[in-house]
């Protein structure tokens, strides 16, 4: 059950949200739910793939095999996600070129 702070009229569990990075308005409660940790709302999000996505991720292979055997075993493969900071950059460079282009 979920506190009341995180509960919504219509009497499903919601996600916290918090400021997008870029603009500052809330990001979009099904976003977090389905990226948690993004830090951009929908609008943001799609500006990054562009420039490669929001996240970098890197995935390697388990190995179960003993050290130095001929035969590999492998067990799963464990994925780790990066932020792009250089796409933050690059995104928060054409938005605030684009909000001092429209004062």
């Amino acid at each position: 059950m979920a506190s009341d702070a995180t509960e919504r009229t219509d009497g499903t569990e919601g996600t916290d949200t918090r400021p997008c990075e870029i603009c500052g308005r809330p990001i979009e409660a099904i976003r977090i739910e389905v990226i948690p940790a993004t830090r951009l709302c929908q609008e943001h999000g799609q500006m990054f793939r562009k420039f490669g996505g929001e996240f970098i991720v890197r995935s390697r292979e388990d190995k179960t095999s003993k050290e130095n055997s001929l035969k590999k075993n492998y067990a799963g493969v464990t994925t780790k996600l990066t932020r792009n900071e250089a796409a933050v950059a690059k995104v928060r460079r054409e938005y605030e070129a684009v909000k001092t282009a429209k004062t």
